[in-house]
């Protein structure tokens, strides 16, 4: 799964869109994205110091790894002092990713966190870095910590590590008594590069189980591998679910294909319709099709959402949105500014 896919926690439309696509902006876009960038983390910074929710931190955390803003990276270091486990797990992973060397004496003490989800986050981060003593130890809590949410993460944590190596040893959970860790095993391995897996999660998609469906469509996703477009491309086109045909959409999105544009922006505005399930609220089924919207015109950088997102960021009373939306309209602001000056540069070149 992708940021969403952790076991730690886990635009509206464009009211004219032919004007906003073709009207020329009023002021330097340049301008523009800079002053949405920093809108986008003033929300992020707040969503990390939101106190009622660590799941809202979380989120927050795995935002902030995208940001460039240099002082990004010291608030993700705070987060590794978070006094819940989710977050300094998060905050582990973050800065294993960004490989932050200034992390390495609170990640040392980490290795001895009293929750081992956190420890599991630390040897991952000191691998990143170098520091290897400790990566010998993670078999031990894939395959015989108590807490399946320990061998959960620990699962994750082997596909983010990158090593083809690591595909016998997530092979071997794979009879793990837990549901989560065998889906957690499969995605890893699909990342890695193993062909049963993939075969397994293309099985997957056709299970019927819409649960099952967006799962599997979220792992073939995360490989960005052109050879799942018909498989993305058939689920978008013939499945009736909401959140199959949006997690279809992702996985299109991340190759460069626009088909699920319009269907994601009239998602985010009636976020319940075509949902049908009896296990959970409405409203937790509006906020997982919201997200997995935003997912899509994220991805696709959809410049005609972006004004729309940002004030679902700013009056969505619901702070995990907000914290979605504005990293949503960070990454969508900076991919605008590196094509700013890319034209630029390129306009320079020209001679006359």
């Amino acid at each position: 799964m992708i940021s969403q896919q952790r076991v730690i926690a886990l635009m509206l439309p464009v009211l004219c869109l032919g004007c906003t696509t073709n009207r020329k902006p009023s002021m330097d876009p340049a301008v523009t994205n800079t002053q949405l960038k920093m809108s986008a983390i003033k929300y992020l910074k707040a969503g990390l110091a939101y106190p009622h929710n660590p799941v809202v931190r979380a989120e927050a955390v795995e935002a902030l790894r995208d940001v460039t803003d240099p002082e990004a990276r010291s608030w993700l270091r705070s987060a590794l002092l978070d006094d819940h486990p989710a977050v300094r797990f998060a905050a582990c992973l973050a800065v294993g990713e960004l490989r932050d060397r200034e992390s390495l004496p609170t990640l040392r003490s980490l290795k001895n966190d009293q929750d081992a989800n956190v420890r599991v986050g630390a040897i991952f981060a000191l691998h990143r870095l170098g520091i290897a003593d400790q990566t010998g130890s993670l078999p031990t809590y894939l395959f015989y910590d108590d807490d399946p949410t320990v061998r959960r993460n620990t699962a994750m944590v082997f596909g983010l590590l990158g090593e083809a190596s690591a595909i016998k040893v997530l092979a071997r959970s794979m009879r793990d008594r837990d549901l989560g860790v065998r889906n957690y095993a499969l995605e890893a391995m699909a990342k890695l590069g193993n062909p049963e897996a993939i075969r397994d999660l293309v099985f997957m998609t056709n299970s019927g189980v819409g649960a099952d469906e967006v799962f599997a469509l979220n792992a073939l996703a995360a490989t960005e591998d052109r050879n799942h477009a018909d498989t993305f491309r058939y689920k978008f086109s013939s499945d009736g679910h909401t959140e199959t045909k949006l997690a279809a959409a992702f996985g299109l999105a991340i190759l460069g294909a626009e088909d699920g544009v319009s269907f994601a922006m009239q998602s985010l505005r009636h976020p319940g319709k075509g949902v049908e399930s009896k296990r959970d609220s409405r409203s937790g089924r509006e906020l997982r099709v919201r997200l997995l919207a935003l997912r899509v015109l994220r991805a696709l950088g959809e410049n005609a959402a972006i004004q729309e997102i940002k004030r679902l960021m700013e009056n969505s009373s619901d702070p995990r949105l907000q914290v979605a939306a504005a990293s949503a309209v960070f990454a969508m602001a900076e991919a605008n500014k590196r094509k700013v000056l890319s034209t630029l540069s390129g306009s320079r070149g020209v001679t006359k």
